[in-house]
């Protein structure tokens, strides 16, 4: 009897500990459930579009470097010495990335409407609005800008994802053509809000878009950066190999790993220290 109970108790504790660092994985992990606040959703999608971001950057700088993408490999394989790969195998590799990128934003806005989160922010300024105080539309205004800027990146890593695959020779003209209406729309927002929020949009969204744009960093563009510039620095980087302005970036897939380990770390020892005073008391 003593003996069963003891089983018992050690396949309670394991079952306890295993549960514990599954749930704590995926509470701690970037999970796609949607809030149910509005303002709260539009945080979280644009820390979605940050740590995407920051992983696209990381395999750009990686391969420009001529290392292997880590996207998508097995993480114990991830220094093992490797061939550089080819333009079209990479370009193929960030498609998948920006693919899985575009189905989680999906998955979190539980629409198929692509521009579902720029319109939620939209149509929080116009709520904003109505209630006519500084503070709330001043908030609503960035977190709108921060919309436009995710919309505006995904475009710029489509582009660079098949600019690499194979330059074309039109390549400033068809920048320029995704580009513009992005700044329609902030002439747009101008007309409904306020004169004096108007200096704080140009000089956030300048900042966004410095800030924002894939495989390029801030110091190496121009305060007025226009399809030019971005252009030319994606040719210099794509055909000379050259890594100096691409951000560091982030191994956001190896991140998670890590965190899956230390997750089960923490609850193999959780679970000794439970186990412990069964062990004694079966004696």
């Amino acid at each position: 009897m003593a003996q069963n109970t003891c089983s018992f108790g050690l396949l309670l504790t394991i079952t306890v500990a295993i549960s514990g660092a599954l749930l704590a994985y995926s509470l701690l992990r970037y999970n796609t459930s949607k809030p149910s606040d509005t303002d709260a959703y539009l945080d979280k999608a644009y820390l979605f579009h940050e740590r995407q971001l920051s992983q696209f950057n990381y395999e750009l700088r990686e391969w420009i470097r001529g290392k292997e993408p880590t996207a998508g490999r097995n993480v114990y394989y991830r220094t093992a010495p490797v061939y550089p790969i080819s333009r079209d195998r990479f370009s193929e590799t960030l498609g998948k990335l920006l693919k899985t990128a575009k189905a989680s934003q999906r998955k979190l806005s539980q629409s198929g409407d692509k521009e579902y989160h720029s319109k939620m922010a939209l149509n929080q300024v116009y709520l904003a609005r109505a209630k006519n105080e500084y503070r709330v539309v001043y908030t609503a205004i960035e977190r709108y800008l921060k919309s436009l800027a995710m919309d505006r990146a995904l475009r710029l890593q489509k582009f660079l994802v098949d600019f690499i695959g194979y330059p074309e020779n039109d390549a400033v003209a068809r920048v320029n053509g995704f580009l513009v209406p992005f700044e329609t729309k902030i002439a747009q927002l101008k007309k409904i809000v306020p004169l004096e929020h108007h200096e704080h949009i140009d000089s956030y969204w300048t900042d966004l878009k410095r800030n924002t744009t894939p495989g390029i960093l801030n110091s190496c563009l121009p305060k007025n950066v226009g399809a030019e510039e971005i252009v030319k620095e994606y040719a210099k980087m794509t055909e000379l190999r050259v890594a100096k302005c691409v951000p560091l970036g982030e191994d956001v897939e190896n991140g998670e790993w890590l965190l899956l380990f230390y997750c089960i770390l923490v609850a193999f020892f959780a679970w000794l220290f439970i186990l412990l005073p069964i062990l004694i008391a079966c004696r």
